[in-house]
């Protein structure tokens, strides 16, 4: 049998020909692969950036008994408030509904006055109540400017038994400014399933908002997941489950904390836009 003697030349000439054969074979797939998997990330990360407007899901109604809040929306169990009585119907996933019960606080959440675009407001959701898992949440009001106008903040219970009581003047400025309760010895906590009253009052000027606030409880789950979400995200759950009070309050800490993020500022003006309060979102936060 001849034998076949193969040389340098003709080793590097095969080889050449095995890799322009097996090219589009093997290595072509996989790089189509990986710049779709680019492509792909592209899309999330700029999807992350620009996110997708904020859409705020109020509760149906507000409940009696202990209130367990979860991603589904607002969900009320009925451990029971003897003066509450008990539900009439069950709860399900798309929010808290008890046809019994609606502990909505009549009040305004602005004032309209007179040749102003952006009149004193309370930035709350329409209905003038809002949810809050904090024991000390914070109340966000914006004001234009009333030259040595004071501000007389009160919050009471249901009954009218004085929780919390502030006065302040204001800068003289277009603004929004927040109210926080005190984390101290000498206030404690919100109860859980408790509704209290509001009311935001400017004396000089005749002015008075008002409104109400139930804190809940995240259920386990839920907790989990706010605390493995990334700010922005964060932010819109609490949003999107009817959690205003929180959602606002992370919102601004976020503008506050990098005024130079312009992915912030849209957050801040999605919010309030969501309850139809866009024109707020423009002003200066202070």
């Amino acid at each position: 049998m001849q034998s076949v003697r193969l040389f340098p030349s003709h080793i590097t000439r095969l080889f050449s020909s095995l890799i322009d054969r097996l090219f589009p074979k093997i290595w072509q797939p996989l790089m189509t692969l990986a710049i779709l998997g680019v492509t792909i990330a592209a899309i999330i990360l700029g999807s992350i950036q620009q996110g997708v407007a904020i859409e705020f899901t109020p509760p149906d109604r507000n409940a009696p008994g202990r209130v367990i809040i979860d991603g589904g929306g607002a969900r009320f169990s009925a451990d029971s408030l003897p003066s509450r009585g008990v539900p009439s119907q069950p709860i399900d996933g798309g929010g808290a509904r008890f046809s019994d019960f609606d502990l909505t606080i009549t009040g305004e959440r602005s004032i309209t006055s007179d040749g102003m675009e952006c009149p004193v407001t309370a930035l709350i959701p329409a209905a003038n109540s809002g949810l809050t898992l904090s024991p000390y949440p914070r109340f966000f009001f914006h004001m234009p400017p009333y030259p040595g106008a004071s501000v007389a903040f009160r919050l009471e219970t249901e009954t009218g038994d004085l929780v919390y009581a502030t006065q302040f003047v204001p800068e003289a400025r277009d603004g929004t400014y927040d109210i926080a309760l005190p984390n101290t010895s000498n206030l404690p906590p919100l109860e859980v399933g408790v509704m209290y009253r509001w009311t935001f009052e400017i004396p000089e000027q005749d002015l008075m908002l008002s409104g109400g606030i139930l804190r809940g409880e995240a259920s386990t789950e839920f907790a989990a997941e706010l605390e493995a979400a990334y700010p922005i995200q964060r932010v819109r759950l609490l949003a999107e489950t009817g959690i205003w009070f929180d959602a606002i309050s992370e919102a601004a800490d976020l503008v506050r904390g990098d005024r130079s993020r312009p992915a912030y500022q849209r957050l801040w003006s999605e919010l309030l836009q969501s309850v139809d309060l866009q024109k707020i979102g423009d002003r200066p936060l202070l």
